[in-house]
């Protein structure tokens, strides 16, 4: 792929811009408007005038977005195309089948994929998947296979969903969400569909395309209701809300969140409940109907931890501890109203452990306190 952009772009600035447009299956690519919708149309035109088998020649080029020549012609040859096809392409400039399948411009590429009609599309990706090597690239063959089905197919979208558990596994975010978008699409029922939804907008967010996982998430809520299933969307409808703007209606969505995990998963409760606490804690006093004060007394009184407790649980009580403090504070209560958790306790490291950085640290615990009070008990004394 990136030897393709390289090729392709020839270092252009504008073609590095528009090249997203010009790639069949990128998530998100809009449509193209203004100048690059003029250029698009005039490279339309000049397909238009030559044969039919170099159209369908370049269609099933434009369809690949790898550009890998052997698998194009393969898939050609699936469609009756000869070699002599690519002749015309070639004199008009639009298009070389060298070591590369390589577009004068990324535009010509979004011209023909435009143009062609959807069963035109499904045919070359029909093609294509036919030619890729199921056990060599079977991720590939899965994507192609996606493209050329008209309506549900689970088997397809088993596939996808496979294809993109390996893509998360080698760290390829984006391409997990670009598997993850369509078995939702492919699936018949309600509730499986909801919940492919909802696992293709977590993939989306994580991979920084916020507008597109929100789009996801509206198709995941609504399915059939679920309880487990609402509560792990309005975290996500939180998390994105505070990864994108450290916006002031994060921390009411996380808070949301963490009561309804309460009863199903104390452990996601706290986690939550961590996540809504730093979201109060950017937001401040912009908060919408989760402020600082009603997070940490939410906070301190969510479930214990099903086990030992972890890191994120001695963090959680240790802030949700030292922040009710401070926003009693700060509301008039009296400077000993509240007294820090015994030493040695699960509250008291933890609260230890999260005063070592909060500013009022210096008014709560003291150096000898804050060692009593992080050592676990029956510690023995270094």
């Amino acid at each position: 792929m990136r030897d393709r952009i390289v090729a392709e772009t020839r270092g252009n600035p504008l073609a590095l811009l528009e090249l997203p447009q010009g790639v069949p299956g990128v998530p998100g690519a809009p449509g193209a408007p203004g100048l690059p919708g003029r250029i698009e149309e005039s490279f339309r035109r000049r397909v238009e005038v030559l044969p039919a088998a170099t159209q369908r020649l370049m269609l099933v080029a434009a369809a690949e977005p790898a550009g890998e020549p052997a698998l194009v012609w393969r898939a050609a040859e699936r469609l009756g195309i000869g070699a002599e096809a690519v002749a015309p392409a070639a004199d008009a400039g639009l298009l070389v089948i060298g070591e590369r399948v390589t577009f004068r411009h990324p535009l010509v590429r979004s011209a023909v994929y435009r143009a062609a009609s959807a069963p035109e599309r499904r045919a070359a990706h029909q093609a294509l998947a036919g030619a890729t090597d199921p056990q060599a690239d079977r991720d590939r063959r899965a994507w192609h296979r996606a493209q050329a089905t008209p309506g549900p197919d689970e088997d397809v979208a088993w596939e996808l969903e496979r294809s993109a558990g390996r893509a998360q596994a080698r760290g390829g975010l984006a391409a997990a969400a670009a598997f993850l978008e369509r078995p939702a699409a492919l699936t018949l029922d309600p509730a499986r569909r909801a919940e492919r939804a909802l696992a293709a907008a977590q993939a989306t967010y994580q991979a920084g395309a916020f507008e597109a996982a929100l789009g996801l998430l509206g198709t995941a809520e609504a399915g059939p209701p679920d309880q487990l299933r609402r509560a792990r969307a309005d975290l996500l409808r939180g998390q994105i809300a505070f990864s994108s703007s450290r916006g002031s209606d994060a921390p009411p969505l996380l808070l949301k969140a963490a009561r309804q995990f309460e009863p199903l998963d104390s452990r996601l409760a706290r986690e939550t409940y961590l996540d809504a606490l730093a979201a109060a804690t950017f937001a401040g006093r912009r908060a919408l109907g989760g402020g600082m004060r009603e997070v940490a007394e939410a906070a301190r009184a969510a479930p214990p931890p099903p086990g030992p407790a972890r890191g994120p649980d001695l963090l959680l009580d240790g802030l949700a501890c030292s922040s009710a403090r401070a926003t009693r504070r700060g509301a008039g209560a009296p400077p000993g109203g509240e007294r820090l958790p015994r030493a040695g306790s699960l509250p008291g490291r933890g609260a230890a452990l999260a005063l070592a950085g909060l500013p009022c640290r210096a008014d709560c615990v003291g150096p000898r306190r804050l060692r009593r009070a992080v050592r676990p008990p029956g510690h023995a004394r270094p």
